[in-house]
């Protein structure tokens, strides 16, 4: 019998480049996610120190200047609409105040928000 080895180094090729081009699309996919998952860890602290900033506005105006919010008590939070909140000059960025009031307890809530990264935090005392 005769076997005709014509077309195998094609075959190898193909198989090589076929296996290095998987590892290569498999490679570059994991970076691109741990990209954006960079880019999106940079928008959530943002996020969170807009949050934070909502929340030491309004213990400050509470503690300091004795701001009694419009809110009834209630197991519904409130947002705050009453108080100059603080503008950034990133237009993107924001935050909202919310407030709940449970006698004996306080509980406000602040929303930051930065491009379309929503990060919140809640203080109780």
């Amino acid at each position: 019998m005769f076997y005709s080895e014509k077309g195998i180094a094609l075959f190898l090729t193909v198989i090589i480049l076929g296996t290095t081009l998987g590892i290569i699309l498999g490679i570059s996919s994991l970076v691109m996610r741990q990209i954006m998952t960079v880019t999106g860890l940079g928008e959530s602290v943002v996020a969170l120190h807009a949050a934070d900033s909502g929340i030491e506005l309004l213990v400050y105006k509470i503690r300091k200047d004795g701001y009694l919010p419009g809110c009834s008590g209630g197991v519904v939070p409130c947002q705050i609409k009453d108080i100059q909140l603080d503008e950034f000059a990133e237009e993107n960025l924001s935050y909202q105040l919310h407030l709940q009031l449970l006698e004996p307890n306080l509980a406000i809530r602040s929303l930051g928000q930065y491009r379309q990264t929503r990060r919140a935090i809640e203080v109780n005392f």
